[in-house]
Parts: structure tokens; C-alpha cells; sequence
């Protein structure tokens, strides 16, 4: 299932999952709503490693990335303002716990579809 299907389907709930020697690489898709509150994602493991793109024409795509020893509701945003920017963010980014992980506020956009990839 891609991306525009697995958001026709029901985004919130599509999840694939392949094992690889050494870990676990879970993918997804979501949508925030207006007013983004934070979204939980269930994998059943601690993930290590986490990228969550928002896909959007012309220089509204944003990438959230968050590494295996990097704060709570933290995450390394890149995006496009006059030139390709990165930004660290440092609240409301994404959380990982023992089950998966939190995406907070700063981490998304209102009303936009997301893909998600986490390696446990």
C-alpha cells in the first residue's frame, strides 16, 4: 500500500513492519488535524532512530529526524525558508518511549499528511 493509499484507507492505523537482522524498521502514515495535539505511535518496541516527513509542494515539505540519545520532545528539523534551513528543536518535538513514540506539536503541521520510518 503507498502513501496516497494508506491515507485514503485510514491513515492513522496503516503500519508495515520489516525485520532486518540487527532490528526492526516499522513504516507508516498519519495526518494532523487543525490544531495538532500530540500523536502516539504503537510499535511494541523502543525505537532507535525516527524520520517523519511531511510532504508538500514547492517549499512547504518539512523533515523531522530524532536519534537513539537525543532529549525527549526533541528532533532536528529541515525545511526550506530563502535557502535550506535546519533547526534544532527542543520542545514538543518527538519522545521515544518503551512501545514507540510521541510526535508533539513542533513536529508536525495542521491539517498535513505525513510518512513516518522508525528503526527499533
Amino acid at each position: 500500500m503507498g502513501f496516497k493509499e494508506g491515507l485514503e484507507a485510514g491513515a492513522s492505523d496503516v503500519k508495515k513492519m520489516v525485520t532486518q537482522a540487527g532490528g526492526q524498521c516499522f513504516m507508516g502514515v498519519g495526518k494532523s488535524e487543525d490544531g495538532a495535539a500530540e500523536l502516539e505511535i504503537e510499535l511494541g518496541v523502543k525505537p532507535r532512530y525516527i524520520r517523519v516527513v511531511i510532504p508538500k509542494a514547492g517549499t512547504d515539505g518539512e523533515v523531522y529526524e530524532w536519534f537513539e540519545g537525543m532529549d525527549d520532545e526533541s528532533a532536528i528539523k529541515y525545511f526550506e525558508d530563502s535557502g535550506y534551513k535546519v533547526n534544532m528543536i527542543d520542545s514538543n518535538g518527538i519522545t521515544v518511549d518503551s512501545r514507540g513514540f510521541k510526535l508533539g506539536t513542533a513536529a508536525q503541521k495542521d491539517d498535513s499528511e505525513f510518512a513516518w520510518l522508525a528503526i527499533g
